[in-house]
């Protein structure tokens, strides 16, 4: 029995290195100078993210900066915001998600945010999409069920029945700016729990907590 527990551990700890060192090498892949990258302080949490600090060259070579990561299996984080960092390197993700934004369910009910999540990102990828095929944005989401299949009319509202918050115009030359946004259930500015708004910048930190709390 002991052997047998002892052999299990050992797998473990192979298997947590192995997915360490993945997770550092896709990092060293995301920077202008993958030379001589060294790594301190990571840590694992929940979700497959790996947390902690790098030094890597910068500028001319001469010169090294030490800067926090984060690193999931859908993202690679070399320089997170401070939102990111307490979101994904926490324990209770959920709970920090709601410490930062004031996003989470008043009755540990998630159905509402997770109809946000899905909403805003078939959205997001519907302007995206008539973006690259017209060079512009469109000026209102009314034109977007006519120009996409990946939404309907419903998908335009959100799950207290007012229609999403967009405005275009922001976009540069290559990359579409756009606001996309709820308001939440009181349809007013600010609010914590289901009266939280929800920002498009939002989504990444609200799809990582949905995958921990509804999986």
């Amino acid at each position: 029995m002991f052997r047998v527990l002892g052999l299990l551990s050992v797998l473990i700890l192979s298997a947590c290195a192995s997915h360490t060192r993945d997770y550092e090498q896709r990092l060293v892949k995301s920077l202008p100078n993958q030379r001589d990258v060294s790594f301190a302080n990571q840590k694992t949490y929940p979700g497959k993210v790996l947390c902690g600090q790098y030094t890597a060259l910068v500028g001319n070579g001469f010169s090294t900066r030490t800067r926090p990561f984060v690193v999931t299996p859908e993202r690679v984080m070399e320089n997170p915001t401070n939102d990111e960092t307490a979101v994904y390197c926490s324990k209770n993700s959920a709970a920090a998600l709601y410490e930062r934004t004031g996003i989470g369910p008043d009755n540990d009910d998630w159905t509402a945010l997770s109809s946000v999540y899905a909403d805003m990102q078939a959205i997001n990828e519907a302007v995206v999409a008539y973006y690259n095929r017209n060079a512009a944005l469109p000026m209102n989401l009314e034109k977007l069920p006519v120009e996409s299949t990946s939404i309907s009319p419903e998908t335009l509202l959100d799950p207290w029945g007012r229609p999403y918050v967009y405005r275009g115009g922001l976009s540069g030359r290559t990359v579409p700016r756009f606001e996309l946004h709820t308001l939440g259930v009181d349809g007013t500015p600010g609010g914590q729990g289901s009266a939280a708004d929800i920002h498009l910048e939002n989504l990444p930190l609200l799809g990582h907590v949905l995958n921990l709390v509804t999986r």
